[in-house]
């Protein structure tokens, strides 16, 4: 008798939790129903602008979505196909992220986040882009430009894609070590890669470009940059060498460019 009253207890209860599920769903299903009845009224939108960036523009969005929708004035929420929307405004080149959704009063809501440059590559063939923080490329705007550090000369021709590949990947690590560094990233202007694929920092406040050569030993490197502006830029006989060698271990070797 126990061990049926225990059946009959787990029955009920799963008869109930069943029920509930089976409401819950009713509900949403209507709510979702009475939603897409809802006549449109205003379009929100909200851009993450808190890094000061600004590659895209409210006005933009706004176009976006009037050319999509030209008569949304006179559109239910159910006739405006959001889900195409926010696929299309992450077919946007310079949109890390973007959600679209609507309230229950008519009001839709557009939250973007915008893609963040960490370097600006304009190469000896005067192609120009940005490399993003994931080490993506993403285009130049026509409307805006970011204040970030400039890599020039022999990066990405044609006839050297793997060769390219390898550099972008050590420019990447070059800029992410100078932008964990307050110094370095007040130091550091340009970044420029000779024929070899070796790389020299140009600073803001002197005239010496310093070679690293490639990404690797990174640390030790602008470790001994740091050295030379601390100790050696206190003589008065570095001010005649305009070229800082730092490629090797333990070694500031200065010479004449």
């Amino acid at each position: 008798m126990k061990k049926f009253l225990f059946i009959l207890k787990k029955i009920l209860i799963a008869v109930s939790i069943a029920g509930s599920l089976a409401g819950i769903v009713f509900l949403l299903v209507a709510a979702n129903e009475h939603q897409q009845q809802i006549p449109f009224k205003n379009l929100n939108i909200d851009i993450d602008f808190s890094k000061e960036l600004f590659f895209v523009s409210e006005d933009d969005i706004q176009t976006d979505f009037n050319n999509l929708f030209p008569d949304s004035a006179n559109r239910k929420i159910g006739n405006i196909n959001l889900n195409e929307f926010e696929k299309l405004i992450q077919l946007n080149p310079f949109v890390a992220d973007a959600e679209v959704y609507a309230d229950m009063k008519g009001d839709v809501f557009i939250e973007i986040v915008q893609k963040e440059p960490l370097l600006r590559v304009i190469n000896s063939n005067g192609v120009s882009y940005y490399l993003d923080i994931n080490g993506k490329k993403m285009p130049v705007s026509n409307n805006f430009t970011a204040r970030v550090i400039v890599a020039t000369g022999y990066i990405e021709n044609a006839n050297n894609a793997d060769k390219d590949s390898v550099l972008q990947k050590q420019l990447f690590d070059v800029i992410n070590f100078i932008r964990e560094d307050t110094f370095l990233l007040a130091l550091c202007e340009q970044i420029d890669v000779d024929e070899r694929g070796e790389m020299e920092i140009i600073p803001k406040l002197s005239n010496h470009r310093f070679l690293i050569g490639d990404a690797h030993e990174l640390e030790g490197k602008f470790k001994r940059m740091k050295i030379f502006y601390n100790e050696v830029m206190k003589s008065d006989t570095v001010r005649n060498f305009t070229l800082v060698n730092l490629k090797f271990k333990n070694q500031i070797i200065c010479a004449k460019n």
